[in-house]
């Protein structure tokens, strides 16, 4: 028993120390960017599945080898996401990760808080390029409010990044309609709230909801270069109760006077009906009995 937590002890050093070492190797490296490879800046939408590419994989390294780590900012620690082509289920997205026949890391269904830095690795010290995933969202503010009911709601767009990178530039995030034109200042149904970092807000008038079947749409743009955008079209889940309750004793009452229509329409043809049977039944009646009084004048005579 005393061997066995012995060992496990040396072991949970041994990584420690790997760490340790790793974490110093990258802090070089942040020091020093020059020694690293080159940076590939990958922007998408929450809920994208995202596939971040390893060009090592081209060499004679084998995909059961690579590691793959993560890391926010230079002040969190750095998360080992993949471990000799396994996920590493300490990774709070590790339901998330896989590894394709390219050594590429496959996230699925990302979210803000996977922005960042990936770097895979084919050896101690060995870092490929970089991957920095930005990631924008597109919400209503605050969050779980709720913009299917009349009257105003602001729409909150938000690009999460490497911190390194610093804040978004000036006017870098915009909103734009269906037609592609730019949403600015305040006009008819919106009123624009302005960048502040890389947040953006658009406050949205329904106005009887005439512009509830409208689509909203951020983009991301450096220079003149749009690099993302999204998408936000409110959609309303039903109609008030009052007015569903309205609804119904309509519907009620105009279904209780078309039964009334048919059902006088077919007693008006019944009716009908029965006077001519009545009138038929009567004529033969007054034949018959004159044929009789005929015959009987006949024997008479």
């Amino acid at each position: 028993m005393f061997s066995r937590e012995k060992s496990l002890s040396v072991q949970q050093l041994i990584e420690g120390q790997e760490m340790l070492v790793l974490e110093l190797v990258l802090i070089v490296v942040l020091q020093f960017e020059g020694t690293r490879g080159g940076e590939l800046y990958l922007y998408h939408r929450s809920g994208d599945d995202v596939v971040l590419p390893c060009s090592s994989s081209s060499s004679n390294y084998s995909c059961p080898i690579v590691d793959w780590f993560y890391f926010r900012d230079r002040d969190t620690s750095i998360l080992w996401e993949i471990q000799d082509g396994q996920v590493d289920q300490t990774s709070p997205r590790a339901a998330r990760l896989n590894v394709d026949n390219n050594c590429s890391l496959i996230i699925n269904d990302i979210n803000a808080d996977d922005a960042g830095v990936y770097i895979c690795e084919f050896g101690p010290g060995t870092f490929d390029d970089w991957v920095l995933l930005s990631v924008l969202t597109i919400s209503p503010s605050p969050p779980g409010a709720d913009p299917t009911k009349d009257g105003d709601f602001t729409l909150q767009c938000s690009l999460e990044r490497y911190s390194e990178l610093g804040p978004c530039p000036e006017k870098s995030l915009l909103w734009v309609d269906e037609t592609g034109s730019e949403l600015l200042g305040e006009g008819v149904g919106f009123k624009s709230g302005g960048q502040t970092g890389c947040v953006s807000y658009l406050t949205v008038k329904l106005q009887s909801r005439q512009n509830s079947n409208r689509t909203y749409t951020c983009q991301f743009v450096e220079g003149d270069i749009r690099k993302i955008e999204a998408h936000y079209t409110p959609v309303f889940k039903g109609v008030p109760a009052n007015r569903t309750i309205m609804i119904v004793i309509f519907l009620g009452a105009v279904i209780g006077v078309l039964l009334l229509m048919v059902l006088g329409a077919v007693f008006m043809k019944l009716r009908k009906t029965r006077v001519k049977e009545n009138h038929r039944t009567t004529t033969d009646q007054d034949s018959t009995h004159e044929v009789i009084m005929m015959s009987s004048r006949t024997k008479t005579q």
